[in-house]
């Protein structure tokens, strides 16, 4: 059975002067002279790509398209007309979004997150910016803190809305940010929380992950740096923290607290010390200083 719009795995059946036949059961598809391998046998097996023709006749390519059906993509908007959008799809196909399947309205020249599918109604190819309605509701096939794919497609106020494993509509967080993004990246994620009414957030990091803060880095920079001590702790007047880290009391203190949580430093009333520094048989700082002999 053929899978329009998807690839599919074929057998060279036959020649002709148009290309070669390719076998997918009992349904025989051309691939165009332009496609064929020199080195193409009949007999041999192809993983093609089958979509119609602007004849709507089905052809196969070896080039995949931007996005099989069922997929999503990013894609530039090649012309406007009173048929809908055509998107730049693949090298041989521009793709129809219909106005009824526009949200926004799209405009000439611009990108958009689509959703590939096979229109029921006419059999025909075509793509949807308001692909919502194609996204699962139900996420209990999910587990926090499994990896996926995802696609950002919108930016709200609290982060990025995106698309999850081609199925689900989650929310990427601005504070779970550490790197650059925009609309129509593709990111290897992981499932944060799935909350009580099925909506899911997602990380771009493993949940046992953490990233150090601006802080905890440069703390940890100038621990390196000054042997693995500073005269530093939660009793530290705020003007000095300021001096040495250039941050508020309140920031250091909650920096210092995830170093010693992540088994990075030590902490006293008066110091902070590398974890690895730490020799107990040597370590001045803990030790009495030794009296003067009287003369």
């Amino acid at each position: 059975m053929v899978n329009i719009g998807k690839m599919n795995e074929v057998v060279a059946s036959r020649v002709s002067d148009f290309g070669v036949y390719l076998k997918n059961g009992e349904d025989e598809i051309l691939l165009p002279k332009k496609y064929v391998p020199e080195n193409l046998k009949i007999g041999d097996k192809l993983s093609v790509f089958i979509y119609p023709d602007s004849k709507e006749r089905l052809v196969a390519s070896l080039t995949p398209p931007a996005a099989v059906v069922g997929g999503f993509a990013f894609l530039k908007v090649k012309a406007v007309t009173n048929f809908g959008a055509f998107i730049e799809w693949h090298p041989e196909r521009d793709l129809l979004v219909p106005f009824r399947e526009q949200s926004p309205e799209m405009k000439l020249g611009e990108s958009y997150v689509v959703r590939i599918f096979l229109d029921e109604k006419t059999n025909r190819l075509v793509a949807s910016g308001n692909f919502r309605k194609f996204l699962d509701a139900d996420s209990s096939r999910l587990k926090e803190g499994e990896e996926v794919d995802i696609i950002l497609f919108k930016k709200t106020d609290l982060g990025y809305k995106v698309v999850i494993n081609a199925r689900y509509e989650g929310l990427l967080y601005n504070n779970e940010l550490y790197e650059r993004v925009q609309i129509g990246d593709r990111k290897r994620a992981y499932i944060k929380t799935i909350r009580p009414d099925g909506k899911i957030d997602v990380s771009l990091q493993p949940a046992s992950y953490k990233y150090l803060s601006d802080v905890e880095e440069k703390i940890m920079v100038l621990l390196n740096q000054s042997d693995g001590f500073l005269p530093f702790s939660d009793n530290t007047m705020p003007e000095e923290i300021y001096a040495k880290f250039g941050v508020s009391k309140k920031q250091f203190k909650k920096a210092i607290g995830g170093l010693f949580k992540e088994g990075k430093i030590k902490i006293s009333d008066s110091w902070i010390r590398l974890e690895t520094s730490i020799d107990k048989n040597r370590s001045p700082r803990l030790q009495k200083p030794k009296k003067r002999k009287k003369l």
